[in-house]
């Protein structure tokens, strides 16, 4: 067969190995059928540069014919597939030796523990990502039906920071504690805040900042960080704006919802803020829209 080698083990000049090279009596006796490195690999479903990777860290030291090329014995690949279905668990290579080698039943059991743990967390996350990617999905689904079409609601509960005015970055408030919500985009939204004098004035104002749904901010423990605002649920009028180009969404785009008080008797009764939900492309302008909340009441 091409490819692959029978050898007796004590023919075969093989360097001592921290681990995967265990062969067992019977096998250092009897001819040892080997393979090479191309055929491992299609074993394994891997590509050879992995094998060749796990060589250089030590995971595995292949049999080495005398032109040089790397030969597995079944035992290898027996032991590389074990680190294939280790890897495919999500346990770290630095975890293998322990876990196909050195470890004893209560560390293999401890690592097992360890991993369902860390998983389940995992599984978490994901599950929030999935949820606010569902909540984004259906904004974008109604864009075109929403745009400009006010409605009456309660605004959703949430906290809230401030990183940006206008277009100044408040460099000094930026600490660990507050960009853990970048890096919990994008359960944490992008959100921009218009002070109400401001859109009253029709001045070009905004803040920016990162808004999260308040039990998913407890939950995320975003709650600790200073400066945070509460914003409890009240009643509002909303709808989808929209910014293109190269101007930003600001207060002074937030007229149409002063045209739509008077018509309707309704009064500002606080700063309004909102949700980015999203871009695309339109004839060639980048073109974002934001969910916007305006805390209302009637007169």
């Amino acid at each position: 067969m091409a490819g692959v080698s029978i050898r007796g083990w004590n023919s075969v000049d093989r360097e001592v190995a921290p681990i995967y090279h265990r062969f067992s009596p019977r096998e250092r006796r009897t001819p040892v059928k080997l393979y090479n490195i191309s055929e491992a690999a299609k074993i394994l479903n891997v590509s050879s540069g992995l094998l060749r990777h796990y060589e250089k860290l030590g995971l595995i030291v292949p049999i080495r014919e005398e032109n040089g090329y790397r030969c597995f014995s079944i035992s290898d690949i027996d032991m590389l597939l074990g680190i294939r279905r280790f890897r495919n668990m999500g346990f770290p290579l630095e975890d293998m030796e322990l876990l196909i080698d050195k470890g004893d039943y209560d560390q293999v059991r401890e690592q097992y523990h360890r991993r369902i743990n860390s998983l389940e967390g995992e599984i978490e996350e994901k599950r929030r990502v999935l949820d606010a990617l569902i909540n984004l999905s259906s904004e974008i689904d109604g864009v075109g039906v929403n745009e400009g079409r006010f409605e009456e609601t309660l605004s959703p509960e949430v906290l809230r920071i401030d990183s940006r005015e206008n277009d100044s970055f408040r460099l000094e408030g930026i600490t660990e504690e507050t960009l853990r919500w970048v890096d919990q985009m994008p359960q944490v939204s992008i959100s921009p805040l218009f002070p109400l004098p401001s859109v009253l004035s029709g001045r070009k104002d905004v803040k920016f900042g990162f808004i999260a749904p308040y039990g998913l901010a407890k939950e995320m423990k975003l709650d600790k960080t200073e400066n945070t605002g509460y914003f409890p649920p009240v009643p509002c009028i909303s709808t989808i704006l929209f910014s293109a180009g190269e101007e930003r969404i600001h207060a002074g785009k937030l007229a149409p919802f002063l045209a739509y008080f008077r018509e309707n008797r309704y009064e500002p009764a606080g700063d309004p803020w909102g949700i980015t939900i999203g871009n695309y492309n339109e004839d060639g302008r980048h073109k974002r829209f934001h969910r916007i909340y305006f805390p209302v009441r009637k007169k």
